[in-house]
């Protein structure tokens, strides 16, 4: 005699609970990995930006051209990239309404902002909503050109 198995409803509630529980697990992990991706992203479009910030500043020296500090402060930081990354959304005055995600160049405040799409790790001090990441090029105290750096204000990521 052939015995077929079956599933019952308690089993079968039972199974779809922990595939339930299981799918819950992996896309929280995916979200995780999504964010810390986005995160490294943001970390290296940076580090490019204070790269061509240094190349443009030796060079300047190398050429014996006398750029004014004010001039280095009010460049937008995303000019010394070869290509800007595919979501910045150019120099602006003041925003309307800020895009969802994404880079974009405050030019009255001088400010690089980037508006991030996963944030669940990121710092829950800062007050706005959406959470913002900002950098400003800043002089040292030798207010000399080459002492001009991008600096972020503070985060915590992660």
């Amino acid at each position: 005699m052939q015995r077929r198995w079956r599933l019952g409803s308690v089993e079968f509630v039972t199974s779809m609970a922990v595939i339930a529980v299981c799918m819950a697990v992996l896309l929280n992990r995916i979200s995780a990995y999504q964010e810390l991706a986005e995160k490294t992203r943001v970390e290296l479009t940076i580090t490019q930006v204070r790269t061509g910030l240094r190349y443009a500043q030796m060079d300047a020296l190398l050429h014996h051209q006398d750029i004014p500090v004010d001039a280095w402060l009010a460049r937008n930081p995303m000019a010394w990239l070869a290509q800007p990354p595919a979501d910045y959304h150019g120099a602006v005055a003041a925003l309307p309404r800020p895009p969802e995600q994404g880079w974009y160049y405050l030019s009255d405040q001088h400010a690089l902002v980037y508006l991030p799409r996963f944030h669940a790790h990121l710092d829950r001090r800062l007050d706005e909503r959406p959470p913002r990441l900002i950098w400003q090029l800043q002089a040292g105290p030798s207010l000399r050109p080459e002492t001009v750096e991008l600096v972020a204000r503070p985060y915590q990521w992660f």
